[in-house]
């Protein structure tokens, strides 16, 4: 019975859970389009405000 409300939860929570499915490389289409939410295109005067920051040591790839 412990195991039972999680388990439902998680079921059923993914059901509210909206997001464009990319099956494939580069999308449905197969062209790179996202049809998501809008990205600003304007900056506001004072900038960016700082979300998170982590210091990335050197390796042996990039950072992507």
């Amino acid at each position: 019975m412990k195991i039972l409300f999680p388990l439902l939860f998680i079921l059923g929570a993914n059901s509210f859970v909206f997001s464009e499915d990319w099956p494939k490389w580069r999308g449905i289409q197969g062209n790179g389009t996202w049809d998501g939410l809008a990205i600003a295109k304007d900056l506001k005067d004072e900038g960016l405000q700082r979300v998170w920051k982590v210091s990335v040591h050197p390796g042996y790839s990039g950072v992507t």
